[in-house]
C-alpha cells in the first residue's frame, strides 16, 4: 500500500480484502480518492464520486472485513446511496459461465463444509454465543505456516497421534480424525505443540481406520510416542486390530504388533503405543481445561488459514509447490476452528458441565482428536515442569578415604 501514496485514482479496488486491515488501506487510500479528473474540470461538469470496492470470499465474523460488510449493507438499507454491498455465491459462476456446475459439486465433495460455505457459498461464519473456544482465542494461534505429511528427516521432534472414531457412513454422520501433534520442550520446561497433520475418514471401518494409523506411525512418523484413541463405544474394540504383525510390502518390512500400554501383555515382541482415552466426566473437563490453556497462552500453534495459501504458492518454485494432501490440512484446520467455535458449555440435570456442540447437526470430531492429544502432552508437560522447579538432583554415595 506504501507504494500507492502519492497517486489519484476515483475507484480503488481491494482484492482479498479480508486478508487487508481496513484501518490500513484508509489511511492510504482517503487521500488518493481526493481527486477530481482533470476531463471534469476543464468541460466544467462535476465528476461522480470516488469509490472504494472491498471484494473477497466469505470469512470469519471475527475479522474485521465481517464488520465493514455489516456497515456497508446497513448503510445501503437506510438508503445511502453511496453504499453498496452484495454477497454471490457459486451459482451466479455458473450463471455467468465462470465455471461448470461439476466443478463446484467436486468441491463440495472434498472439502469440509464450513470451508465450501465460505469460500463458494459466501457464509460469514463465526462463534456460537458464549461459545467454550471462541474464534479470537484460535485466531492467534494459527500461525504455523509448514505442515507435515512425514516427520523430516534425521528427526528428533516428539510425535503423538490421535484418533476420534466415527464408522456410520450417513450424510449426517460423525468423521473419524487422524491427528498429529509434534511437541519439543521449551527452556521452562514447558512444551510447544504444532498440529502438523489432520486428516478426516467418513464411514470407514474400524480395519481401515486401523491399517490407516499403522501407515501413519510406521511409514511417516515413527518418532511417534503415543497413539491415541478415544476408547468408547466402537473404540474399545479397536486395538483387536493391531494384535499381529504388520508388513508394508512396499519395502518388504515387518513391524511388531501394537498393544494397549495401561494393560500387561505377555507378547514380549509387542509394542506398548496404544494408550486408550476413556472419556468419563472428570476427564472431559480436564480435556477442556488443558486445551483452553494451551490455546490461551499460545502454546500450541495451528495451520494458517487456507485462503493464505494462495499467496504463499506464488512465492515457492515449482520444486516446493505443496500437494494436494499438505493444503487438505490447511482446510482441515480451518474446520478445526468452526467446529470448536460452535462449543459451549451446557450444565446436565445433574449439575455436570460438558462440552458439546449446540446443535446435532454440527460436529466436534475434529476438536475430539486435537483434544485428546494436547491432553496427554498436557499431562506430561505438568510432570515435566515439576522436574523442572526442583533443578538438577544428584543422588550418590559420599566416602572418605
Amino acid at each position: 500500500m506504501e507504494s500507492a501514496r502519492g497517486q489519484r485514482a476515483k475507484i480503488i479496488v481491494v482484492d482479498e480484502a479480508r486478508d487487508v486491515d481496513p484501518e490500513i488501506v484508509d489511511a492510504v487510500v482517503s487521500p488518493l480518492k481526493n481527486y477530481r479528473r482533470e476531463i471534469s474540470f476543464e468541460n466544467k461538469f462535476p465528476d461522480f464520486a470516488s469509490k472504494t470496492i472491498r471484494i473477497t470470499s466469505a470469512c470469519e465474523k471475527a475479522l474485521p472485513y465481517y464488520q465493514e460488510f455489516v456497515k456497508t449493507l446497513k448503510n445501503m438499507a437506510t438508503g445511502d446511496k453511496q453504499s453498496f454491498a452484495c454477497a454471490l455465491d457459486w451459482r451466479a459462476a455458473v450463471e455467468n459461465g465462470v465455471n461448470q456446475e461439476e466443478y463446484f459439486i467436486h468441491e463440495r465433495e472434498n472439502k469440509p463444509e464450513v470451508v465450501f460455505a465460505m469460500e463458494y457459498e459466501s457464509k460469514f461464519v463465526g462463534s456460537t454465543n458464549n461459545s467454550a473456544f471462541p474464534y479470537e482465542l484460535t485466531q492467534k494461534c494459527r500461525t504455523l505456516q509448514k505442515v507435515e505429511l512425514e516427520q523430516p528427516k534425521n528427526s528428533k521432534s516428539r510425535y503423538v497421534i490421535s484418533l476420534d472414531i466415527a464408522t456410520s457412513d450417513a450424510d449426517t454422520a460423525d468423521n473419524s480424525i487422524l491427528s498429529v501433534l509434534k511437541f519439543m520442550e521449551k527452556t521452562d520446561g514447558t512444551f510447544n505443540r504444532k498440529l502438523v497433520y489432520m486428516r478426516s475418514f467418513h464411514g470407514e471401518s474400524l480395519d481401515v481406520l486401523a491399517e490407516e494409523v499403522r501407515k501413519l506411525y510406521h511409514l511417516h512418523f515413527p518418532n511417534a510416542e503415543k497413539i491415541i484413541y478415544d476408547a468408547r463405544g466402537l473404540g474399545d474394540s479397536l486395538d483387536r486390530f493391531f494384535d499381529k504383525e504388520w508388513v508394508d510390502y512396499a519395502s518388504e518390512k515387518e513391524y511388531p504388533p501394537l498393544v494397549v500400554d495401561d494393560e500387561p501383555n505377555m507378547n514380549a515382541a509387542a509394542q506398548p503405543m496404544l494408550h486408550p482415552f476413556r472419556a468419563i466426566q472428570a476427564l472431559n473437563q480436564r480435556l477442556y481445561t488443558n486445551m483452553r490453556v494451551a490455546l490461551e497462552k499460545q502454546r500450541i500453534e495451528l495451520p494458517i488459514p487456507s485462503r493464505l495459501l494462495q499467496s504463499k504458492e506464488l512465492e515457492r518454485d515449482d520444486k516446493q509447490k505443496m500437494s494436494m494432501y499438505e493444503k487438505a490440512i490447511y482446510a482441515e484446520a480451518d474446520a478445526l476452528q468452526f467446529e470448536m467455535g460452535n462449543i459451549v458449555a451446557k450444565v446436565s440435570a445433574s449439575g455436570n458441565v460438558l462440552y458439546d456442540t449446540t446443535n446435532i447437526r454440527l460436529h466436534k470430531d475434529r476438536y475430539s482428536s486435537l483434544a485428546m492429544a494436547n491432553d496427554y502432552i498436557s499431562e506430561l508437560e505438568k510432570i515435566n515442569i515439576k522436574r523442572f522447579n526442583r533443578g538438577v538432583q544428584c543422588i550418590g554415595l559420599a566416602s572418605t578415604f
